[in-house]
């Protein structure tokens, strides 16, 4: 096996609807058990380039990624939002912690609808563009959003960071604005998660199939309503 590492998949991909996910490895296939929307799990089998990941919701597939770029001793965070307002396609965002010097965040725009945005951590003097990673300094921190691209603060969530340095987050707008008469409407969200990054050991023979099914084991730390202001799901992140 060459390059591996470990995974966490979250469902930002708004419908009532759990996400399923089904991992192919060589002759190795996974099928997790369902993954609620605005939660995280970590996957329990390391990742390595040719991987497969399909994702469907119940019987309908939405879309599917491949690892083309594994790291060593890495940890990716694999975000599946919808694709953009009109379609039920997922879209895909990934972002790799490559190292645990320090507690930082990785801000995510995964919000299906009209409008733009920046966000604000920290001090909150410095917009940030989302699809970045920035790192937090231990203790009590506000993360900000302008839901509406223009200068009022639209929302704020306080955030505790502790003292531990492999602390990692996801700040993401999730939420779906749908065409006029269309699908489930999801408001808009600021959601900050702590995410479950506990590295997978590489395994040192073949993977066995395996029934046991994962439990989620982290779900929103903080929500927050934002009134009004939609905006669209953008590109994945370039690690």
């Amino acid at each position: 096996m060459g390059n591996w590492q470990s995974l966490t998949v979250c469902n930002a991909y708004a419908s009532q609807t759990p996400l399923t996910m089904v991992h192919v490895q060589g002759q190795f296939k996974k099928t997790s058990s369902p993954l609620l929307y605005k939660t995280c799990r970590p996957h329990d089998k390391v990742i390595a380039d040719g991987d497969n990941f399909t994702f469907s919701l119940g019987d309908a597939g939405v879309g599917a990624f491949n690892i083309t770029s594994a790291s060593t001793r890495a940890i990716m965070v694999l975000i599946v939002g919808r694709d953009s307002t009109n379609t039920s396609k997922a879209s895909f965002i990934s972002h790799t912690f490559r190292g645990n010097e320090a507690q930082s965040a990785v801000l995510v725009d995964a919000y299906a609808g009209n409008s733009t945005g920046k966000a604000k951590v920290l001090d909150g003097k410095t917009p940030l563009d989302f699809f970045q990673e920035v790192a937090l300094k231990p203790g009590a921190h506000m993360v900000s959003l302008n839901a509406t691209g223009e200068t009022g603060v639209a929302s704020q969530v306080p955030v505790e960071v502790p003292n531990d340095k492999q602390a990692k987050y996801l700040v993401a707008r999730v939420g779906y604005a749908p065409p006029a008469g269309g699908e489930q409407a999801f408001p808009q969200e600021l959601v900050v998660l702590p995410l479950p990054l506990k590295p997978v050991a590489m395994p040192t023979q073949k993977p066995q199939r395996s029934s046991a099914a994962s439990r989620d084991v982290m779900r929103p730390l903080l929500l927050l309503m934002l009134g009004g202001a939609l905006m669209r799901t953008a590109s994945a992140l370039a690690d």
